[in-house]
């Protein structure tokens, strides 16, 4: 194996190359197709009395800190025919008490504050939230997340008002809480992903996540698939490949911005990304059937698995490279590998600060971000193979 091990990492190089051009190419594609697309819609007043009836489902569980601002975001939209539901799931810091506060100091806004007398989860949360809701157009929005102007909810629904076909659309999600350092590394994550394959997928019509931090849903859609399952970690996954099964039309887009937190600790970070990534897998295989969808669900569900496998690989392409080096003074493909990847993860953020001019990363954040990934993922998916072969249980 060792005399082949150079021609094989440059074989892996060139195929990841090659996925990243195809990725480049089709974000790229959106952005232009985006700005065409703004230029021909025409905005409904605010005042029209024709707007669709929204509803905003927003599920919490002890959010005492953040619950007041992703409220009141709401409340100050400037999508007028609305109605805000906050399932308080069994919350013990006061979280529904301070919604409800807020519900009565707004009379004139439509806010409907429930309780589950237990936690139940997020999921169960979501779905007595869709059972009571009355809108044509359903928005999750989670408790530590909030509408980055007043004009957010109008331009997250707008697709869905004046498309027939698109069943769902999803938000450009920005963190909240960036100076952190953590929190500066996952923003860098989460621009590349969002300015690059999610794009990519809006593209193609094959998002596979639409975030149930912030995305809007025809209700009708979302209740013919059953709303949202129990049967995996990912309840938003989970969602968006189910309305894909059936054919609908999702997007993204990027004209709703919205703030997010995200965790400010590695334990916490690892926790959450623990859960993301088995509930991941258990889409992935509760929908195989759509690796027959379309060639391009094939492309990004294929590439969902090849990245898991390469982040599991890495301490062993380390280890077969660092033998490769002491005995036989071969540091040449290693070290060609390595510049290879970087320059090639260089290149996504430089064009993902092309697509969203207000994502300015410092070098040194660059390369904090570039750093913690690489150290930090093959553990989190060595973890996820040791829960998912010993079936461990992983809870919210």
């Amino acid at each position: 194996m060792t005399e082949s091990w150079p021609a094989f990492i440059n074989t892996l190089l060139l195929a990841w190359l090659t996925r990243t051009a195809i990725i480049l190419w089709l974000a790229i594609r959106n952005r232009r197709c985006e700005r065409m697309q703004a230029e021909s819609i025409v905005k409904p007043s605010k005042e029209s009395n024709n707007q669709a009836l929204i509803s905003i489902i927003i599920p919490a569980f002890n959010e005492k800190g953040s619950i007041g601002t992703t409220l009141l975001s709401c409340i100050h939209s400037d999508y007028a025919n609305k109605e805000i539901i906050i399932v308080d799931d069994g919350s013990t810091d006061g979280t529904g008490t301070i919604a409800k506060k807020l519900a009565d100091n707004y009379p004139a806004q439509r806010i409907n504050v429930l309780r589950n007398r237990r936690n139940l989860g997020k999921t169960e949360a979501l779905n007595l939230g869709l059972e009571q809701a009355s809108g044509e157009i359903i928005v999750t929005l989670d408790a530590d997340t909030y509408f980055e102007t007043n004009k957010t909810l109008t331009a997250l629904a707008q697709p869905l008002i004046t498309r027939s076909d698109l069943a769902a659309t999803t938000a450009n999600l920005k963190i909240a809480n960036p100076r952190a350092t953590l929190s500066t590394f996952q923003a860098i994550e989460y621009a590349k992903i969002i300015q690059t394959i999610k794009r990519a997928q809006s593209q193609t019509n094959a998002i596979l996540i639409l975030p149930g931090a912030l995305s809007a849903f025809k209700t009708a859609s979302l209740r013919a698939i059953g709303g949202f399952s129990k049967t995996t970690l990912a309840e938003d996954a989970d969602a968006t490949m189910a309305l894909l099964r059936q054919g609908h039309h999702l997007c993204l887009n990027t004209s709703a911005c919205g703030f997010t937190a995200v965790p400010t600790s590695v334990a916490a970070f690892i926790k959450q990304r623990i859960r993301w990534r088995i509930g991941q897998w258990q889409c992935l295989w509760k929908h195989r059937s759509l690796f027959n969808q379309s060639p391009t669900t094939f492309f990004f569900l294929v590439d969902i698995i090849a990245t898991n496998c390469m982040t599991a690989a890495t301490p062993f392409f380390i280890l077969i490279s660092l033998w490769q080096i002491i005995q036989a003074g071969e540091w040449q493909p290693p070290a060609w590998a390595t510049g290879g990847f970087i320059t090639t993860d260089i290149l996504v953020t430089a064009i993902t600060a092309r697509l969203d001019p207000t994502f300015r990363p410092t070098p040194r954040s660059y390369v904090g971000s570039l750093l913690f990934f690489t150290a930090l993922s093959p553990w989190i998916t060595w973890i996820c193979i040791f829960k998912a072969i010993s079936k461990k249980e992983v809870n919210w």
